[in-house]
């Protein structure tokens, strides 16, 4: 027979106080926990600098900012205003830890020596509605554990999934980098908005299976708190309409990106051995889609061909751009060569010369009729 209170998380008597101490101790911080994130932020940073999946992996494993955010989740669902300002504390210093520690080694690294468009620090300064969605089921995952001591352990591998600790030192990167002129202030920014989604949607998810555990506290002061709770629930319904319209942008990207490239091909099916290199895309919404397209080939590809190449994909993309909206394309020509073992390949059937060109081969063949006199 089905059970109605199915949702509902069973606690035993003996594992109660000993759940209730580990968070409550985890919200508080110490020297241990400031420790482990100085070495976590250092372990992600150098990862981060250095484009290793792997070490930055490794420092989401020893980060411990999910202690004080789950302790806050506790606090909230307890009704327990000491409790969260304790947590709010603790998780506000670790924050400004990572970032100081993260770009103090931008300094002593210096910009100049730092790549900004790898992909482990681009991935972390363009979050989307997906980040959001991870971070729900991570906090949902961690409370989990947390009320189930003999799994607690894998609280670790929710943090692997969530890495709080790399968007923070993304930030501190990208802020010496944005003070530098080498990256836009939006970086850093994106970067803490991925960090906040992940605090929020971690915090909320968990204070929702602390209350479904029954770890509530007296309905005053749940109702004294409902004010607290519903300023996080606008932050993250704010964060959630940014995180939208940024994977909006990024599916229409890559859409017009993939339009593009099947129109191109189509076209230069005409010109044997040419082929697409590169596609670059700038939007500006309301405004334009601007292509560059990197092509190589045999020919170069003038303004005509260019010309034809921007009707037809403006008739293509057009569906999926705003009213008024206009398309550019810039091709660049990178000439390139085929050759087999018998002959060349893809030469063009009746290629233009300059006038410059022909006074080159006009005075090669002078010269040659001269040497063999």
């Amino acid at each position: 027979m089905f059970n109605k209170d199915w949702y509902r998380i069973e606690i035993s008597p003996e594992d109660r106080p000993v759940i209730e101490q580990t968070l409550e101790e985890g919200s508080k911080g110490g020297s241990t926990y400031f420790v482990l994130l100085f070495l976590s932020t250092v372990i992600a940073t150098f990862g981060l600098l250095a484009n290793s999946t792997a070490t930055v992996i490794g420092a989401m494993l020893i980060a411990p900012l999910m202690g004080p955010i789950l302790g806050l989740g506790y606090a909230l669902a307890c009704g327990d205003p000491k409790g969260i300002s304790r947590s709010l504390w603790t998780e506000l210093l670790g924050v400004l830890t990572c970032l100081g520690t993260a770009a103090s080694i931008a300094v002593l690294v210096r910009p100049d020596h730092i790549d900004f468009a790898v992909a482990e620090i681009v991935a972390r300064t363009h979050p989307t509605l997906y980040d959001l969605a991870v971070g729900l089921a991570a906090g949902l995952g961690g409370a989990y554990c947390s009320v189930h001591p003999r799994i607690s352990a894998s609280i670790a591998g929710v943090a692997i999934s969530v890495a709080l600790v790399p968007p923070l030192a993304v930030v501190g990167i990208s802020m010496i980098g944005a003070v530098h002129g080498d990256v836009h202030w939006g970086s850093p920014a994106n970067a803490f908005i991925l960090f906040l989604t992940n605090f929020l949607t971690i915090e909320l998810a968990a204070a929702a299976v602390f209350v479904l555990a029954g770890m509530r506290g007296e309905e005053e002061a749940q109702v004294g708190l409902a004010g607290a709770v519903a300023l996080q629930l606008v932050l993250l319904a704010i964060t959630g309409i940014f995180l939208f319209r940024q994977l909006h942008g990024l599916v229409l990207e890559r859409t017009l990106k993939s339009v593009a490239t099947n129109v191109i091909s189509t076209e230069l099916k005409r010109l044997p051995g040419s082929h697409i290199q590169r596609i670059d895309l700038e939007l500006t919404s309301g405004v334009s889609a601007s292509f560059i397209i990197s092509i190589t080939s045999r020919e170069d590809i003038g303004p005509k061909l260019v010309a034809s190449y921007q009707k037809t994909l403006t008739g293509k993309v057009a569906p999926y751009l705003g009213k008024g909206e206009t398309v550019s394309l810039v091709v660049q020509t990178i000439r390139s060569s085929y050759a087999s073992a018998t002959s060349n390949l893809y030469v063009p059937s009746n290629p233009k010369k300059s006038a410059r060109q022909v006074e080159y081969q006009q005075l090669e063949t002078a010269m040659q009729k001269s040497l063999l006199k």
